[in-house]
């Protein structure tokens, strides 16, 4: 399936969803068994893949974009191209439980920078750092 907008028309092929309600939304990244994460900007990064690894599914990405730089150089689901993506998208549709369990194991720390505890150790040295400007600009 292929969600979001699409700034090509696709005709009615059932596989390109476009917008989805919350409900359908809620139910894709619960119930499919892989999500396919295209982009390789390295200064901006969708929620959705960051959701699908949230709720367990296993994330393929590209390589060379924000998730590398999150920590995700090393991790099984990292593809240098799209072939590579491609023979692992087959592996999980196939049913490599191995290779499911591994990626979806090793997909967590690409969790750890959007937690409360890494995000407050940021906030706290950037307001350490704000206060010491201000303090010598008094």
């Amino acid at each position: 399936m292929v969600g979001g907008a699409q700034p090509i028309n696709t005709g009615s092929d059932p596989r390109v969803l476009g917008f989805v309600d919350n409900e359908a939304y809620e139910y894709n990244m619960t119930h499919l068994a892989v999500m396919f994460y295209h982009s390789r900007e390295n200064r901006h990064l969708h929620y959705h893949p960051i959701e699908a690894i949230k709720n367990g599914m296993p994330l393929i990405y590209m390589a060379n974009g924000m998730l590398d730089e999150l920590g995700g150089k090393d991790l099984p689901g990292r593809c240098k191209t799209i072939a590579e993506a491609r023979r692992k998208i087959a592996r999980i549709f196939n049913g490599d439980k191995e290779f499911i369990q591994d990626v979806v194991k090793s997909q967590a720390i690409l969790l750890q920078p959007f937690t409360y505890e890494y995000c407050r150790t940021q906030w706290d040295a950037a307001f350490v750092s704000i206060d010491k400007d201000i303090a010598r600009n008094k």
